[in-house]
């Protein structure tokens, strides 16, 4: 098992934050986001790939050998273009990818990777606002995600996505070849939800891997910051 953490991103809805600094080394409980996520993936022996763009050479010089990184030239054009950068490292190859700016207990790993199927994303049961990410789940499986989905029949439960995704081996091709072809179609500033969405309708099983009452946030905000600066992290 191999992880990658997409840490390329300008960060603008948290300036003047970013200005000088890439999202995953803002502070939060005395270090750097990407601090949780390289620990929790050290502590299970796991490699690490960390695809950097903004600041590059700040996000390298923390990260130091704890991973092999890799640069995004396309980074401004999106998230999509940061997968595909990890490509030539993951392809074929079973991994767990989390957005870098996710703050996790690390017990969020564990059953993420616990879960049995080729596709499993990591879902918590909560309140749903406007900025969630969103994956519908019904009779085991999703059924669809973006920002605007909802549960529209009985038996569907909508969950909050936490950014944080694992994938056997046959699954990475699949996934890496879905955001390829959303490129080529000329998509490439889509959500990466929009990949599943193609995945789910070409017959592809996708397991929520729930992890209600466990802390996470991920940092999008001001008031993300904020509130993951006041939760307690073990």
């Amino acid at each position: 098992m191999k992880a990658l953490i997409l840490a390329a991103g300008m960060g603008t809805r948290l300036r003047p934050h970013t200005l000088t600094e890439p999202k995953c080394l803002l502070q939060v409980a005395n270090k750097p986001i990407i601090d949780f996520q390289l620990e929790a993936l050290s502590k299970r022996g796991i490699s690490v790939v960390v695809v950097t763009g903004y600041h590059s050479e700040q996000v390298q010089a923390r990260v130091k050998d704890r991973a092999k990184c890799v640069f995004n030239p396309l980074f401004e054009k999106g998230i999509l273009h940061s997968i595909q950068a990890a490509k030539s490292e993951l392809y074929g190859k079973a991994f767990i990818m989390m957005a870098g700016d996710v703050v996790f207990d690390e017990h969020i790993l564990e059953i993420t990777m616990q879960t049995e199927g080729s596709f499993v994303v990591a879902v918590d049961q909560k309140e749903c606002d406007a900025e969630d990410s969103k994956a519908v789940i019904h009779n085991g499986k999703v059924v669809r995600m973006g920002k605007d989905v909802a549960a529209e029949v009985d038996g569907e439960v909508l969950t909050a996505l936490v950014q944080i995704y694992c994938y056997d081996e046959d699954a990475s091709k699949k996934v890496f070849d879905a955001v390829d072809l959303l490129i080529e179609k000329g998509e490439e500033k889509t959500y990466f939800m929009q990949a599943y969405n193609t995945l789910i309708g070409q017959g592809e099983s996708v397991i929520p891997a729930f992890v209600k009452d466990i802390a996470h946030i991920e940092i999008d905000f001001d008031k993300d910051l904020e509130e993951a600066r006041k939760m307690k992290w073990s």
